[in-house]
Order: structure tokens, then C-alpha cells, then sequence
């Protein structure tokens, strides 16, 4: 019901009342229909009690600090109303399924009056106290589900952040293989152009000893010595003249 006030005197409803087939009417249209009436009586006291006591107004309501406060307040009590009807319409609906399940099971009064009322009451307790214990049973089921799953997500967790340390330690791991890698090569070349010094320093003191032994040969030869009588000069020529890498493999 959506109401709109005009002035003092004339109150306009716009109701809309749910389109419900008579020959298809079940209960439960019935108790939506008398909620959506009990609803539409509620608003309309509502409607008509704003029109006949108005509230006055003082320069306080302007105030938007007031008018803050008066909504939170307002908003707490019917937070506190609405908790309430749901407390009572929950409590309501389980009398009437306890008194509507206690009927089903042991039917009504006039019914114990016949001989055998007392068997028929002693099955229907019978097969009342087998749904208590059956929902006893699957209360403790879920119970026990829930603590299971409750065991699984703090070991899910545990796994993630075990999975989360293993990350950060591989990735650790890698960036330190990275840096020896970078390190290893920077080692390479060191050792790379110390090879190279070493090799040419090699290669230039294999040319002076060359020098030094043709040198050494031209003098033999100048100075006219029979050097084959000799066994040690006529050897020393021989070594003079073998390669200096053949005399070290030799060797």
C-alpha cells in the first residue's frame, strides 16, 4: 500500500490487491493474501493517524544533526520491533507445526476413544520418537560435517601458506641462481682474458728463446769448432735445432 497526503482532510491510497484465481485458491494464497491485508490496514492506521495528530515542528527539526540523530533512534526501534515480530512469527510457526505434526501423528481426541486407539497411539509415538532420534542422527551428521570441513579449510590454509613459503623460497632460490650464473660468467671472461695474457706472454717468451737459440747455433758455427767430434756440443746442436714444442712433449 503506497499512501500520499494531500492535506489535513484527503488522504489518497493506491491499493493494489494480488490477483488470486477462486478456483485455483490454496492456503497458502490465503495467508498471503491475509498478510497482504493485515499490511494494508497497518499503513492505513499509519496514514490516517499522520493526518488527524500532525506533528509540530520547531526550529530544532531543521537541524541536520537532529534529524540524524532522530533517524538513528527511529532506526533502532524499528529494528527492535522488526526483531521482535520475527521472533514472534517464528514461534508461532513452530506451535503450529509442533500442534499440526502432534495431530497428524495422534489425530484428535474424539479418536482414543475407540478399542483400538491405544495401538494406533503407541505406533504414532513409536514412529514420532524414530523421527526424533532420525533428526538427533542427522543433527549430529551435520555437526560432525561441518567439523570435518572445518579441519579441511585450516589444513587447506596451512597447505597454502606451506605452497606461499615454497614460492618465495624457489624464487629466492632463483634469483641467487641467477646472480652466481652472472658471476660465473663475469668469472669466465676474467679467466678467459687471463688465459689470453698468459698464452701471448707464452708465445713472446717462446720467440726470445728462439732468438736465443739461433743466436747460440750462429756462434757454434762461427767459430769453426769440429762440433760432431763433440758428443756434448754435437747434441747440444741437435736440441738447438728441434722445435722448443717437440722438446717439451718429448720430455
Amino acid at each position: 500500500v503506497r499512501g500520499r497526503s494531500h492535506n489535513e482532510n484527503d488522504v489518497t491510497l493506491d491499493v493494489g490487491q494480488p490477483d488470486v484465481e477462486a478456483e485455483h485458491t490454496t492456503i497458502t494464497d490465503l495467508i498471503k493474501t491475509k498478510h497482504w491485508l493485515e499490511n494494508q490496514l497497518t499503513e492505513l492506521k499509519t496514514e490516517l493517524h499522520a493526518v488527524e495528530n500532525p506533528v509540530p515542528r520547531s526550529s530544532e527539526d531543521d537541524d541536520p544533526e537532529n534529524l540524524l540523530a532522530n533517524i538513528s533512534e527511529l532506526q533502532g526501534e524499528l529494528q527492535d520491533v522488526c526483531t521482535a515480530a520475527a521472533m514472534r512469527s517464528i514461534m508461532l510457526s513452530r506451535m503450529q507445526g509442533s500442534e499440526t505434526l502432534y495431530y497428524s501423528m495422534f489425530g484428535e481426541s474424539e479418536e482414543y476413544d475407540k478399542p483400538d486407539s491405544n495401538e494406533v497411539h503407541k505406533v504414532r509415538q513409536q514412529q514420532l520418537v524414530n523421527l526424533c532420534m532420525k533428526q538427533t542422527a542427522l543433527t549430529k551428521e551435520i555437526l560432525k560435517m561441518d567439523q570435518e570441513n572445518k579441519q579441511k579449510l585450516q589444513k587447506l590454509n596451512e597447505l597454502k601458506r606451506t605452497n606461499l613459503n615454497l614460492k618465495e623460497s624457489v624464487q629466492s632460490l632463483m634469483s641467487a641462481l641467477v646472480i652466481a650464473k652472472d658471476q660465473h660468467k663475469s668469472g669466465l671472461n676474467g679467466d678467459d682474458d687471463a688465459f689470453l695474457a698468459a698464452k701471448e706472454s707464452l708465445i713472446d717468451s717462446e720467440q726470445k728463446v728462439d732468438v736465443v737459440r739461433h743466436l747460440f747455433q750462429s756462434l757454434i758455427f762461427g767459430s769453426g769448432i769440429n762440433w760432431a767430434e763433440d758428443a756434448d756440443v754435437s747434441k747440444l746442436m741437435l736440441e738447438l735445432g728441434q722445435p722448443l714444442k717437440d722438446q717439451f712433449l718429448n720430455s
